[in-house]
């Protein structure tokens, strides 16, 4: 099976490639290879490396995804009958403040009920990395049961995440996926 490389990651080692061609860099010596390997000048600078391009770490970007994971799966569960100050309660760990102002909104015209649901996260992509954002799609699957019977469904975020300080990273905006995510700092809330 071949894994696709995200769009955000091809445009990140591009990016990194055309600077170090602007900078004069090549990764392919001037001369032939016939020539003796002394008389070959070496290489300008080193071949350069995708995760140089990424403006967050890997670990960083891992933690990204992570809490974007979480999120959806808090997002898409809820037991039967608690109120949904707790559903409320469980994004909020997760969430940005202006993030969490308008959770509350939406928490405050729902009601219990006795339909439960649980989400399980089965997949996720990195959709856009840049200084002070990430943008993850997560995809779960949220099997709901009630009065009515049992369902599943196929259900995906697009979670736009800001850094948090120490505490890693916050959600600062989630969307169904297919609708995109242009969220970030900058956006209007």
């Amino acid at each position: 099976m071949t894994r696709q490389i995200p769009a955000a990651a091809r445009a990140a080692v591009t990016a990194a490639i055309f600077a170090a061609a602007a900078a004069g860099c090549t990764a392919i010596p001037a001369r032939q290879a016939s020539q003796p390997a002394a008389a070959r000048p070496a290489t300008a600078c080193p071949a350069p490396s995708p995760a140089l391009a990424l403006p967050v770490t890997a670990a960083a970007l891992a933690a990204a995804v992570s809490t974007a994971g979480r999120f959806t799966a808090a997002y898409y569960t809820w037991p039967a009958g608690p109120s949904p100050r707790e559903w409320l309660a469980r994004l909020r760990r997760l969430a940005t403040a202006q993030l969490a102002a308008r959770l509350a909104e939406a928490a405050a015209t729902l009601t219990a009920g006795s339909q439960s649901s649980r989400a399980t996260v089965t997949g996720h992509a990195v959709r856009l990395v840049a200084a002070g954002m990430v943008i993850v799609t997560v995809q779960a699957r949220q099997d709901t049961a009630g009065p009515a019977g049992q369902a599943t469904a196929a259900v995906s975020l697009a979670v736009t995440l800001v850094p948090a300080g120490t505490a890693g990273w916050a959600v600062y905006d989630a969307e169904p996926a297919s609708a995109g995510d242009s969220g970030g700092p900058d956006a209007a809330p």
